[in-house]
């Protein structure tokens, strides 16, 4: 008998437990893009050195590298006012310099970089507001033209580990929509060689082993399903 009743009152409990999970906890996916600027100290001074070794021939010039933008995907799992968060995001930006000969005769070299995060999170909600923290992988890639052909080759490829924290501000536009604006700090956690660079723009630049540890700040604006 007090088996049976023990029986009885913890499948009402798993039960009502069930129940009030199902009640308040909820799966949202969300897209949306990126806007960041960072710093990134031993790309700008190799771009620098570059520019001034070669200022007889360029007629344009590599800036520095600052602003990027891309895109966000996430899925949210939200549990009243706590939410977990597996997301990735992809910043890029596009540089190219023009060199003109004396003979007349030009070229135009492009340099692709990109930023790629995956990372998992954790987020306290407080009505529309809130904050989160995160914790990732983040892979550098710097790639350049093959000349004469569409493909092109990767000068670096390195991964490390990164940090973020962010604030939230939730913007209930539908029950089927919701903006959530993010501005965030990506804090290092390594440093990313550029000695590939260097090489790559030898004779114009000399090896010193540089690298670069960017912080990234920035404001994500994302769009996710259902009610927040």
């Amino acid at each position: 008998m007090i088996l049976n009743r023990i029986y009885t009152y913890l499948s009402i409990v798993l039960i009502s437990v069930t129940i009030s999970v199902q009640m308040h906890a909820q799966l949202n996916l969300g897209v949306g893009f990126t806007l960041g600027s960072g710093t990134f100290g031993g790309n700008n001074s190799i771009l620098q050195e570059y520019n001034l070794t070669r200022q007889s021939e360029l007629e344009k010039a590599y800036p520095d590298l600052h602003l990027m933008t891309g895109v966000y995907v996430s899925a949210r799992y939200k549990l009243d006012n706590l939410a977990f968060e597996i997301s990735w995001e992809n910043l890029d930006r596009n540089f190219s310099s023009v060199l003109v000969f004396s003979d007349r005769t030009g070229m135009e070299d492009n340099l692709y970089y990109s930023i790629s995060t995956t990372s998992f999170g954790i987020e306290n909600h407080i009505g529309p507001y809130g904050y989160g923290a995160s914790v990732g992988s983040r892979l550098l890639r710097l790639k350049a033209d093959i000349l004469n052909t569409d493909a092109k080759r990767t000068i670096v490829s390195d991964r490390e580990f990164t940090t973020k924290l962010y604030l939230l501000y939730t913007i209930q536009k539908s029950r089927l929509i919701s903006v959530v604006a993010k501005p965030f700090v990506q804090i290092p956690m390594g440093r990313y060689p550029l000695s590939e660079l260097e090489e790559d723009l030898m004779p114009y630049v000399t090896r010193q082993d540089r690298d670069s540890a960017p912080f990234i700040f920035g404001l994500s604006l994302l769009f996710y399903n259902g009610l927040q």
